[in-house]
């Protein structure tokens, strides 16, 4: 009887229910089968005797673990001290060196790291390598901030020569031990999958892979919750530091460096290109393995390469094909038929597509793999498609050359007739070019995401020093080439970009791409609304944040008219309320406090209205209240929006660790505007200790609170402190190579120098100061107004005039005679006019000061207390006794309640002196007392 198509069509499908039966059970229906079924009987007994040669046992399940040959030298003892770490107790030891419970040697952080120490290197020509990748690679990674993610929190060499990483220490179980434990439904075991599909798309889209994924290195934690190990430090471990291939032949031993050959992708063992895909493909064995307890591959020999042969051309076997032994289908609690019903149909297609041997073919991002996954939880339709016929007949012809030659020139033959038409019509549908469209556009941004990880691999770079910005500036010029005809697309790369520049300090890149990534859209009429309005709102954010005057007009300009697209073209409520508080910081910075609280009070009536709680924007719509309010004096207002951020932000549904610092911050900085001064100092320090734990070597958002630490401890009056805070927090800002940072922290500086009595160390950093703030008028002011200070204290009284009073000009031409910007410049101008004896126009300066201090400051306020004891000292109304009471009564005021030692008590108590020391109504003008 001549072979149809129909005919091995129908073949294969009783091949499928063939493979499931035991021996004894595949005779009797072979039997009965063939009998029913003649025209596919020749064709399926063939088909049976092929796969019944190559036959085997999981062997990847059931071989014993094979003893490795542990490295020549020793990676640890306990109480060895390796770069800050003091190692604990070893958790686990292997082939790639070991993994030790350890803490931190100085104990100035309390909580316990995981220590990883590769084999050691006798080469010292690979450990220079070595410690140059490590740094090099350090800061990349340690951006990874999510909660499924474990920290790479450090790096390095140890003075012997011991490579090191040191992770966020994480208790729990391996996934795949943590389902069979719980005996986890099959619902239960995709659920939790979720958080790892999550975790590794989030990572993808920091640019890092993670190239070993595999049970092993995801722990669930007491809490139930995911967390991945080793994120990216495959890329970091050397190659030398791995198992020779004679070692051993476990069939999950390492490959290549750091990888482990059971989870490895087909371009991992054939040393090609990776991406992102090569990650889905290990999640894709993790998966099927969760589901099935078994491996997808089935090896004829226990040999690696054995199974780099199945890897390269086998077919996974589908996963309903894989029932479970009767005991552990009795664990989980389910029959052998209703496993192999679960798994049918979505979840085999799911598998198959995130284990093709083609890179391309896989699922081209890992959220494209999560959707599918997410889908078939909801009972909605998935976008893979099954294999076809066509597909699985010559995969299964591959793998079975030998055995099946004859049957395979009858194979071929025959689809290359009637079987390729039958194929294509079968796979037609009318979803067909959407589908097409949407799938081009996800395989073109994996391959650009290929092209950057690939650029990015010292082994495809053959050893070049490849830095993070290396890597960024490539990805862009790669996504300018290959998106060029998809403009939405390569706005969304290069936003993705735009925010790693970001996370990596480079504010400058970052204007830059913003720019680039508006004008991408732009040019689009039909460019979607929500990308575009996003777009804008990142530009006016990043021009507001540049420092630059001229910038600081133009985010206005870019800001508002976002905010009038997104209404009028009826944007997502987030992208309104976004704008809104976009604008109402903008007016914020440039102190325009009545405009800022008008958009704070709309941005967060909105968000309450229109978007869930919790949720990242409504987050900043109360970071918003929280700052006008503070700016405003209003500290308790503050302190309440203040703390629901912080609620939502809790939740993990909020916003990320970035932003999360910068509230931080922004309360220490509330603290110090309200002086107390202590808890300021408390709450910066806690911000880079909370950077340091989430968030790495992070250092743009770092910078104000460092020099809130070192500001609030001279305002305390412990200046050791504060030399000590300015020596350790502000080198890394003066060697920033950013502008404002440099200067800020130089002003910083001064400061304590100006505390302790340096006045010409001061005037040193004050130079210094101004020539780096020089084109921001608000910083340049607050220099000036320092200066100012130091020239006074000096003696130089006119020149401390001369630079006030144009500086006052400015300040009331700009934000007009009631704003609190110019208390400070009216005070010293006062002390330097109550020097020269012009006491009518200092005591005129010292009244609009106060008046300005008591709109926004608390009566026991430090700088509304100096305040008012300027006023009473320049009283005419008033005897020296009653000047000397009030001045004993402000004392009592500002002392109530304060723990620190700020030096304003003292000055307050020799004002008091000085004044009993002088005639009842005449005053020494020249000895007028400066207060501190």
């Amino acid at each position: 009887m001549p072979l149809q198509y129909e005919h091995w069509q129908r073949a294969l499908i009783l091949m499928d229910t063939a493979v499931n039966l035991t021996t004894a059970e595949r005779d009797a229906w072979l039997a009965r089968t063939c009998a029913e079924e003649p025209q596919v009987a020749p064709l399926l007994k063939k088909l049976l005797s092929a796969h019944q040669r190559v036959e085997t046992k999981d062997l990847l399940a059931t071989l014993p673990r094979l003893q490795r040959r542990l490295p020549t030298k020793t990676t640890g003892t306990a109480g060895l001290q390796v770069g800050p770490f003091v190692l604990i107790d070893v958790l686990g030891q292997g082939g790639m060196g070991s993994v030790w419970r350890a803490r931190y040697a100085d104990d100035r952080m309390k909580r316990e790291v995981a220590v990883k120490l590769p084999a050691t290197l006798d080469n010292p020509a690979a450990l220079a390598s070595l410690r140059e990748r490590f740094a090099r690679e350090r800061d990349f990674l340690a951006q990874l901030t999510h909660p499924n993610i474990a920290r790479l929190y450090d790096t390095g060499v140890s003075e012997t020569g011991q490579p090191f990483l040191a992770m966020e220490y994480v208790e729990g179980a391996p996934i795949d031990l943590y389902c069979g434990y719980k005996c986890l439904t099959i619902k239960a075991r995709l659920t939790l999958f979720m958080q790892v599909l999550e975790a590794v798309d989030y990572a993808h889209r920091q640019l890092v892979l993670h190239r070993d994924l595999k049970p092993a290195n995801v722990l669930i934690d007491t809490a139930g919750q995911a967390r991945l190990l080793d994120f990216g430090v495959a890329k970091l471990l050397p190659k030398e530091a791995s198992l020779d291939a004679a070692t051993g032949s476990e069939l999950t031993q390492e490959a290549g460096a750091a990888i482990t050959l059971a989870y490895a992708a087909p371009e991992q063992i054939n040393n090609g290109a990776l991406s992102t895909a090569t990650d889905v493909y290990a999640l894709g064995v993790m998966l099927y393995k969760l589901l099935t307890d078994a491996s997808p591959y089935q090896p004829k020999r226990d040999s690696r390469g054995a199974l780099e042969d199945e890897v390269l051309s086998g077919v996974p076997a589908m996963a309903s094909s894989r029932i479970l032994a009767s005991d552990a289908l009795a664990e989980r609690q389910i029959k052998a038929s209703a496993l192999r019903r679960a798994l049918a149909g979505d979840l085999d297609t799911i598998l198959a597509k995130a284990l093709k041997k083609e890179a391309e073919e896989r699922y081209p991002t890992v959220a494209a793999f999560a959707d599918d996954v997410k889908r078939h939880l909801a009972q909605e339709p998935i976008g893979a498609r099954p294999d076809s016929i066509w597909y699985r007949a010559n995969r299964f012809v591959a793998r079975h050359r030998l055995a099946t030659f004859a049957s395979a020139l009858a194979v071929t033959a025959l689809i290359g007739t009637t079987g390729a038409a039958v194929w294509q019509a079968g796979v037609a549908n009318a979803n067909a070019t959407r589908a097409a469209k949407e799938s081009a556009r996800l395989v073109t941004a994996q391959k650009f995401l290929a092209g950057v990880f690939a650029g990015a691999d010292p082994e495809q770079t053959k050893g070049a020093n490849v830095s993070a910005r290396d890597i960024l500036d490539r990805g862009r010029d790669t996504a300018e080439k290959e998106l060029a005809s998809d403009p939405e697309a390569l706005a969304l790369v290069l936003a993705q970009i735009g925010d790693i520049y970001f996370r990596l300090g480079l504010p400058d890149q970052y204007l830059g791409i913003q720019k680039r990534r508006v004008a991408v859209l732009a040019a689009q009429p039909g460019a979607d609304v929500n990308a575009l309005v996003d777009a804008q709102l990142a530009l006016g954010k990043a021009l507001g944040e540049s420092g630059q005057a001229a910038d600081s007009a133009e985010a206005m300009k870019i800001l508002t008219a976002a905010h009038a697209t997104a209404v009028a073209r009826g944007a997502a409520a987030e992208k309104i309320v976004w704008a809104l508080c976009l604008i109402g910081d903008e007016h914020r910075g440039e102190r325009r406090l009545p405009q800022a609280r008008t958009h704070a009070d709309e941005a967060l009536t909105l968000a309450e209205k229109l978007l869930p709680n919790p949720h990242p924007i409504l987050a900043a719509a109360y970071m918003l209240d929280a700052m006008v309010a503070r700016d405003q004096g209003k500290f308790d207002d503050a302190r309440k929006s203040f703390a629901k951020t912080v609620a939502i932000d809790a939740t993990g549904r909020g916003r990320g660790k970035l932003d999360q610092a910068l509230t931080l911050t922004t309360m220490a900085q509330m603290e110090f505007d309200a002086g107390d001064y202590l808890a300021a100092q408390g709450g910066a320090v806690a911000v880079l200790d909370f950077a340091r734990a989430h968030l790495g070597n992070v250092e743009f958002n770092l910078a104000p609170a460092r020099r809130i630490a070192v500001f609030s401890a001279q305002r305390a009056g412990n200046v050791t402190l504060a030399r000590q805070y300015a020596d350790e927090f502000l080198a890394p800002e003066i060697n920033s190579g950013q502008p404002m940072r440099v200067g800020l922290a130089h002003m910083a500086r001064a400061g304590v120098e100006l505390a302790a009595g340096n006045l010409d160390d001061a005037e040193d950093e004050l130079t210094l100061a101004e020539q780096f703030v020089a084109k921001n008028p608000l910083a340049l002011s607050r220099v000036q107004v320092f200066q100012a200070e130091l020239l006074i204290r000096q003696g130089e009284f006119e020149q401390a005039r001369e630079t006030l009073a144009p500086l006052l000009a400015a300040h009331r031409a700009k934000y007009g005679d009631e704003n609190v910007e110019l208390a400070s410049t009216l005070e010293w101008l006062g002390v330097a006019e109550a020097k020269l004896n012009e006491r009518v126009a200092a005591r005129a300066h010292f009244v609009h000061s106060c008046k300005l201090r008591t709109a926004t400051r608390a009566p026991n306020h430090p700088l509304r207390v100096r305040c008012d004891a300027y006023l009473a000292l320049t009283d005419t109304t008033l005897s020296v006794t009653q000047k000397a009471a009030a001045l004993t009564a402000l004392e009592s005021t500002l002392a109530a309640g304060r723990k620190d030692n700020i030096a304003l008590l003292p000055s307050l108590r020799a004002a008091n002196q000085w004044l009993l020391s002088q005639q009842q109504t005449r005053l020494d003008p020249q000895s007028f007392p400066i207060l501190n």
